[in-house]
């Protein structure tokens, strides 16, 4: 069977993020968007023909479940269900996204360095960045719920997380690895938020089990 995996990128980032991980799964034909906060959008992600597994990063995540239905399988990686909450398990609460979203407008350069210091990020992006789409991409994180959209999926997911995320609660990866059917929940002990540029191994020989034993 053909299996086409599907990376989708996170807040702040373009789809070269991808590299060290996408580099690691030849065996696999693949597809990235790009959410167009550092140049031109392209989410080219629409149905193709064969199997087609949703990997998405962080926002990438919600981001995928949220533009289309169609997918066989998904792998969310330092992923969760709600980004901003105040009663539920969430990332933060409203009120800090709020404060990132008032910083982004008034002094973008710092806004988008705190946030990389914050998850111990060095990205290398040519692209000038884009302010209407960055902001967009906060509103997402500040409104999107995968919890109905889960639900209604019949189809399996693993989540994989980082237990030094400083982004990601342990509760919020939990609740997510208890959606997922069948694959669970698998923790890196020693890895942070971005766990397809520190562990890309970790992350590829996973994702190979996991289309393994739903694909093959």
């Amino acid at each position: 069977m053909s299996v086409e995996l599907v990376f989708i990128h996170g807040w702040g980032f373009d789809a070269n993020f991808w590299n060290p991980l996408a580099a690691l799964l030849p065996q696999f034909r693949q597809s990235r968007a790009d959410l167009g906060f550092f140049g031109a959008p392209a989410e080219d992600i629409k149905s193709k023909t064969g199997t087609r597994v949703l990997i998405g990063h962080s926002l990438g995540f919600l981001h995928g479940l949220r533009s289309q239905r169609d997918w066989d399988g998904w792998i969310a990686i330092n992923g969760f269900l709600r980004f901003a909450s105040s009663t539920r398990n969430g990332c933060v609460v409203p009120q800090s996204l709020r404060a990132m979203r008032v910083a982004l407008q008034s002094d973008p350069a710092k806004a988008r360095r705190d946030f990389y210091q914050l998850i111990g990020a060095q990205p290398a992006i040519a692209g000038a960045p884009d302010l209407a789409r960055l902001t967009a991409g906060l509103d997402e994180l500040r409104d999107l719920d995968g919890n109905d959209i889960l639900s209604s999926l019949d189809i399996p997911g693993l989540a994989l997380a980082g237990r030094l995320d400083p982004l990601v609660p342990p509760a919020v990866s939990e609740e997510l690895g208890q959606k997922a059917q069948g694959g669970g929940l698998a923790v890196h002990d020693e890895a942070g938020h971005l766990l397809p540029e520190t562990e890309p191994s970790w992350c590829a020989r996973l994702i190979s089990q996991f289309v393994a034993t739903y694909f093959d």
